[in-house]
């Protein structure tokens, strides 16, 4: 079995302006979530951002 990350989780301090620095400067795409937490998707593996 080989190791892999499937999923990230970070804690941020603004998380509207992470939302946007991923979503609109790298590019992610966004899944539907809640207001306190977002989700992107990245070719097999989740990046999560909550405050």
């Amino acid at each position: 079995m080989q190791p892999r990350i499937s999923m990230i989780t970070l804690g941020v301090k603004d998380l509207k302006a992470s939302v946007k620095f991923y979503k609109e400067g790298l590019g992610f795409p966004q899944m539907d979530s809640s207001p306190d937490v977002a989700f992107f998707t990245l070719n097999g593996s989740w990046l999560g951002l909550y405050a």
